[in-house]
């Protein structure tokens, strides 16, 4: 049942509440990119060889100090 996620887009990727966040100084900032995986992954190889390792180089690269997951 996904009516939640179709009511309320936060409750995957809360970038407005992040943002309220940012806007209350509780944050300092967000990154420019963000980035979502499909979930019921049958065969991860591909995701835990490379998707995964250039997400994090990428996020690295931008200096990101806190990654925030959302199992959905």
């Amino acid at each position: 049942d996904h009516r939640g996620v179709r009511d309320d887009k936060n409750l995957v990727l809360p970038l407005d509440r992040f943002r309220e966040m940012v806007a209350d100084k509780e944050i300092g900032s967000l990154n420019h990119r963000h980035f979502s995986f499909m979930g019921s992954i049958i065969g991860p190889g591909d995701l835990i060889s490379k998707t995964a390792p250039e997400m994090a180089n990428l996020l690295k690269a931008d200096k990101v100090d806190v990654a925030f997951l959302t199992p959905v």
